[in-house]
């Protein structure tokens, strides 16, 4: 699992998703949440190709800060992989 430490959703076309890059199957079992500083959920997606637009649900954009990140995978023979870590959203 590869993830990014920051993107900036401004528009540009460049760096505009968080999505973490994961080796093998698109179809195996996928969750990615992302909590702001106080813990609470601002997105969640268990489709492996859905990236954080970096807007809190469907409505504005989140302020400029770091976010917390939790990907859990479960790779062809069912063992759980789970990656913690922080992105920083750019303006």
């Amino acid at each position: 699992i590869y993830t990014p430490t920051a993107f900036s959703p401004n528009g540009d076309g460049v760096n505009d998703e968080f999505k973490p890059v994961i080796a093998g199957d698109d179809n195996q079992p996928y969750e990615m949440t992302i909590y702001d500083r106080n813990g609470l959920v601002v997105f969640e997606s268990k489709d492996v190709n859905k990236g954080w637009d970096g807007k809190i649900g469907e409505g504005e954009l989140a302020p400029f800060g770091t976010y917390i990140w939790l990907v859990i995978v479960k790779d062809g023979d069912g063992t759980e992989q789970k990656r913690l870590g922080q992105v920083t959203l750019l303006k």
